[in-house]
């Protein structure tokens, strides 16, 4: 399980911190965090130097403490305002910022780690709830701000651009279409957000493209009858 794993604790540490900053102005506390945070850097590096966690369907642990600790970096950019900490380092406009750092990281890690690379048809890879709650954090993360965000060149080949966010559809049709954690997504919804975003892109250099008008009315097509579940409910 992720969450007993060393690097996961510690990522939970500065963000429980923060939280906890939100409400008492602690100079001790404040410098406990930090050193929580640099330490869960560390312990990150350390991971990331491990041939194990990038074999296939062996990051979970190392994408939790990955999105933990890209959500402090979040809070921290609050905090500053008032209360400066340690581990907020504010980098120039033109630099990508450490929380969409965090995010394109997991996002590789998930990307060559997917369980389902050895699997022909994507209701037979078996996902766990938490692989699936944190992908949506994830491509979330990184689809939201591509939205916000100039749109860049479309670099891949065609072949591997297809495959972008691939890890999202994994597992029966009912898991994708269903909502994990609190972000209101279901893993299909977000792809679908995905591929929009990456249409934005190629119309942007393809504006004369009679193929991708098209697309683009197949994927209005997929959203007005967009289907979505959770434990709660069945839609």
């Amino acid at each position: 399980m992720a969450e007993t794993e060393p690097v996961v604790q510690e990522a939970l540490l500065p963000l429980s911190g923060a939280y906890v900053l939100d409400y008492v102005q602690s100079e001790s506390l404040r410098k406990r965090t930090s050193r929580h945070y640099a330490k869960a850097s560390e312990l990150i590096s350390t991971e990331l130097a491990r041939a194990e966690c990038h074999e296939i369907d062996k990051c979970e642990a190392l994408v939790a403490a990955v999105v933990f600790m890209e959500a402090d970096d979040i809070r921290s950019l609050t905090h500053s305002l008032y209360y400066p900490i340690f581990w907020e380092l504010r980098r120039p406009k033109e630099e990508i910022p450490n929380f969409y750092s965090g995010n394109l990281l997991a996002k590789a890690l998930l990307d060559h780690s997917d369980p389902w690379f050895g699997y022909w048809k994507p209701e037979n890879v078996q996902y766990t709830h938490a692989w699936a709650g944190m992908s949506a954090c994830v491509a979330v993360g990184c689809i939201l701000l591509e939205m916000v965000s100039p749109l860049l060149p479309v670099p891949l080949p065609r072949r591997q651009r297809d495959r972008n966010f691939a890890w999202l559809l994994g597992g029966t049709k009912k898991e994708a279409h269903t909502i994990y954690g609190a972000k209101g997504f279901s893993p299909k919804l977000i792809h679908v957000l995905a591929q929009i975003t990456r249409l934005c892109a190629e119309v942007q250099e393809m504006p004369d493209s009679i193929i991708l008008p098209v697309a683009a009315s197949k994927l209005q097509q997929i959203l007005d009858t967009f289907p979505q579940r959770s434990e709660i409910s069945e839609g």
